[in-house]
């Protein structure tokens, strides 16, 4: 059905995306930084390398468990916002609030995270822009938000062609390597000494695997403009992670056969490395390239999905009834410029260093989903009349392992990243008072 153009401001959503804009938002939103350089410290932590690959498929199986559940909400409250929505239905205007809260920051770290690591590969590329890294940053933010502005048609497009691009370079390098570059010398032994206890090493390397997939609910934020939502996010987020799983899994099986495993697990950035050995110095700028290019499609996507959710809780009366407001091509365009400049603040705050941004990102980025996951739980048992055009797979058994398994690695994000999750926890602390605030000035 053709939605009409709403007036602005107090405008609608428009029910104008497809598939394809939620298969754009899975990959860009997911490969990238992760792939290139955490197989290195994987294989240094698994020492082996058919531990190495066990790993990397038990995290996609778990993403895929995780990604059913998220499918199930997706379709049963067809409404933009993401785990916002869910959370509020479930549990209430409290718990939405603490969520949406959470969700806000974490997208907008990602944004940030996103922009300053295009900076920094662009300056390994040019040098002479090394010194510039924080106003290229500014300038790559401020490019995404006018393209945000312009609406949700041309925001769509430009996702999905920065995901294609991303996806066939990848996808390149991977050919390139499995088939051209000269193959290492085989190994001696299979194995390798672990520089840590063998159960320390494999849940680290479990949360580095499970970090690398991160991305792949980008999907669900986008239901209320999506024009078949009982159909469409499921085919995106579950479609779009079995695609990224089987990068991952081409892209290991090319490392390993293209670097000695020795070297694979001490490599900064094993896949430049494995470049390298195929195209001289050449292939190594090839890799800070896609480096460079694979984080737009991420700084895109996460301003949309930000500025949603914004967007939800503020026609909900939870923030500013003008952040609801909407132009007359989609674009909710009050928080996209609250989202922008916080992205900004962030940019700023950090002084360019990115372990800031992981740190902070991956606090909310969890949280979050341990909440999606809660959601389902709730709104099973409280609300059973709800459609469910699609539902988890073998519920509940694989929500709570999903669920159990979040709350482990919420746990080893704090013990890895104490001082970013203290700022983090400090973020979430005012939630509740400013929950009040918002609430009283919308009575």
């Amino acid at each position: 059905m053709k939605t009409s153009p709403a007036a602005y401001p107090h405008g609608e959503l428009l029910r104008v995306l497809g598939a394809g804009f939620g298969l754009a938002v899975v990959i860009g939103g997911t490969v990238g930084l992760g792939i290139l350089r955490s197989p290195a410290v994987v294989a240094d932590h698994a020492g082996s390398p058919s531990v190495t690959l066990m790993l990397w498929v038990l995290g996609g199986l778990y993403a895929l468990l995780a990604a059913s559940s998220y499918a199930d909400l997706a379709t049963s409250i067809a409404r933009s916002g993401g785990v916002y929505v869910y959370a509020r239905h479930a549990m209430g205007d409290r718990a939405g609030f603490l969520f949406g809260w959470a969700d806000v920051f974490s997208t907008c770290s990602s944004s940030a995270f996103a922009a300053l690591g295009f900076a920094e590969f662009a300056g390994l590329l040019w040098p002479t822009l090394q010194p510039w890294k924080t106003p290229l940053a500014v300038l790559a933010i401020a490019v995404f938000t006018a393209v945000q502005w312009r609406g949700v048609r041309l925001g769509s497009v430009v996702e999905q062609v920065g995901a294609s691009v991303k996806a066939l370079l990848f996808l390149g390098v991977i050919a390139g390597l499995l088939f051209l570059a000269p193959a290492a010398p085989p190994a001696l032994t299979e194995s390798r000494d672990m520089t840590l206890p063998g159960a320390v090493a494999v849940v680290l390397a479990m949360q580095l695997v499970l970090g690398a997939y991160d991305g792949w609910a980008g999907g669900i934020y986008f239901t209320g403009e999506d024009r078949d939502p009982a159909r469409n996010p499921p085919r995106a987020i579950l479609g779009g992670l079995l695609l990224v799983i089987l990068i991952y899994l081409l892209m290991n099986l090319a490392l390993l056969r293209v670097l000695p495993f020795e070297d694979l697990a001490a490599s900064p950035l094993p896949v430049a490395d494995a470049a390298r050995r195929w195209l001289g110095e050449g292939g190594a700028t090839l890799v800070t390239g896609i480096a460079a290019l694979s984080l737009l499609p991420l700084l895109g996507g996460t301003l949309m999905v930000s500025s949603r959710i914004a967007h939800a809780m503020a026609s909900d009366g939870l923030l500013p009834g003008r952040l609801a407001d909407v132009n007359p091509r989609g674009t909710p365009t009050p928080a996209l410029l609250c989202v922008a400049a916080a992205a900004l603040a962030l940019v700023f705050a950090s002084g360019g260093v990115l372990n800031l941004m992981l740190g902070i990102g991956a606090f909310f980025a969890v949280f979050t989903y341990v909440g999606g996951f809660v959601s389902l739980l709730v709104l099973r048992r409280r609300h059973p009349e709800l459609p469910r055009p699609f539902r988890a797979w073998w519920y509940p058994w694989s929500t709570w392992l999903v669920l159990l398994g979040g709350l482990a690695l919420l746990a080893g994000v704090v013990i890895g990243a104490p001082r970013e999750s203290l700022v983090a926890v400090a973020v979430l602390a005012i939630a509740l008072p400013a929950h009040r605030l918002f609430s009283s000035r919308a009575q």
